[in-house]
């Protein structure tokens, strides 16, 4: 919240108006819809077209890549993926997909107008990610707004936090506003300057990159890995 809002403050001084909206459309339609959320629905189409896509990932359904149990745990947690998994949607499931994007759109395009918006944005997750191993309690990314509804949106870096974690902020357009949302983000960039060299990036030799380092990992004379470190 204090990097979020350093930089919203940052960009008011620049001249670009920042207006609180009202949520309350956004959390009734989210409530009529998180018993059945619409990108569930599309799970097991897009599972079968990524294995089609990529026949060396040895699954050839949804259904055998649960059965595996490849993934964590934590998924079922918001929806079951078995649920979503083991059978196409029906016609019922297919309506409310496209009633709850329509619903989504209208609310956005709605509250758009009212408040003559160029853009929504809002936090790109809410809470720092636990540490590896650990259970994210809490929904971790704002990017369903987006895939539920068909909008674009962009997400920037906007700083960093005390511990050095990178902050991101997303912008979101109406349906087709793509080439806005790019000028606006370039903007925004240009105004906020938040990036930071990784602290593994080389020296630039004669103004061009270094060339690249291979090298060995070898676990227990078991496992042999051979790696490049490249920009």
């Amino acid at each position: 919240n204090k990097v979020i809002g350093g930089a919203l403050e940052t960009l008011k001084k620049a001249g670009v108006t920042i207006v609180d909206i009202d949520t309350s459309l956004f959390d009734k339609i989210q409530k009529e819809l998180q018993p059945k959320p619409p990108v569930g629905f599309e799970y097991k189409a897009d599972m079968e077209q990524y294995f089609e896509s990529y026949t060396g990932s040895g699954f050839d359904d949804a259904m055998d890549f649960i059965d595996h149990g490849l993934y964590h745990e934590f998924l079922d947690r918001f929806f079951s993926l078995r649920a979503f998994a083991g059978s196409d949607p029906t016609e019922l499931q297919s309506r409310l997909v496209k009633k709850g994007r329509m619903l989504i759109n209208n609310a956005i395009e709605q509250v758009m107008a009212k408040q003559g918006l160029d853009a929504l944005i809002y936090p790109t997750a809410k809470t720092l990610p636990v540490q590896l191993g650990g259970l994210q309690f809490e929904s971790l990314a704002h990017c369903s707004l987006s895939a539920s509804s068909g909008t674009p949106a962009l997400a920037l870096p906007v700083g960093f936090t005390e511990s050095g974690l990178p902050v991101g902020m997303d912008f979101l357009g109406a349906v087709l506003s793509d080439e806005r949302l790019v000028a606006i983000g370039y903007a925004v960039q240009n105004t906020l300057t938040p990036r930071r060299a990784p602290l593994t990036t080389p020296v630039l030799v004669n103004g061009l990159a270094p060339a690249s380092v291979p090298f060995t990992i070898r676990v227990n004379n078991v496992v042999e890995v051979e790696l490049v470190f490249d920009i």
